[in-house]
């Protein structure tokens, strides 16, 4: 029978294998795992801020598209969620800071617009708009005795309505929007009458 020379492990091999480097070997893995965990979070809490930002409608300026509930009831009305880094465009939903509280409306005109209000039709850049979103037709404005209404929006301000026109304080009433008074830009609700997530 033929003799095999016995094998040992170098030093080094010996020492990986040790109490001691095992031990070191077990915190080192723990703490990239709690590195991992905490950064993780970060990640999460920064999204949920900037992606997630939760407002509560309130009052039926947004109808039929928002529900806002009872004005006189808190929180009682659908949530939409906003996007705090998107800048608006046409169309969106955004909420936005006016005399210390937050109204909820849509973008009609961006910079450089030409937004034109004439017997109660709505024009932008000169075109007719057609709006499937808004509950009835615009009545001559609401809030004030005016029947035309035009203007140029200037940079680093936005024009906005309600879609309840006949029933909101807009851009009519108060003038554009400065872009350093928005909240964030509306891209998912959550219905008061079902609590189901929709798409805006």
């Amino acid at each position: 029978m033929q003799d095999f020379p016995e094998t040992q492990l170098p030093d080094t091999d010996r020492e990986e294998l040790s109490p001691a480097n095992k031990r070191r070997g077990i915190i080192r893995f723990v703490a990239i795992l709690l590195i991992t965990a905490a950064v993780a979070a970060g990640l999460a809490l920064l999204v949920n801020y900037l992606v997630f930002e939760p407002f509560y409608v309130n009052g039926p300026s947004m109808q039929p598209t928002l529900d806002g509930g009872r004005s006189d009831v808190d929180e009682d009305g659908d949530i939409v969620y906003l996007n705090t880094v998107k800048k608006p465009s046409r169309g969106d939903i955004v909420v936005f800071s006016y005399e210390n509280r937050h109204l909820v409306k849509r973008v009609i005109g961006v910079p450089g617009d030409t937004v034109l209000i004439k017997d109660g039709e709505l024009y932008l850049n000169g075109e007719l708009m057609s709006e499937d979103y808004i509950l009835e037709d615009m009545a001559d404005a609401p809030y004030s005795d005016q029947t035309f209404l035009s203007l140029t929006v200037p940079d680093g301000a936005y024009y906005v309505l309600g879609d309840n026109r006949n029933n909101s304080s807009d851009s009519r009433v108060f003038g554009c929007v400065s872009e350093d008074d928005i909240t964030g830009v509306c891209w998912l609700v959550r219905r008061a009458s079902d609590g189901k997530l929709h798409l805006l």
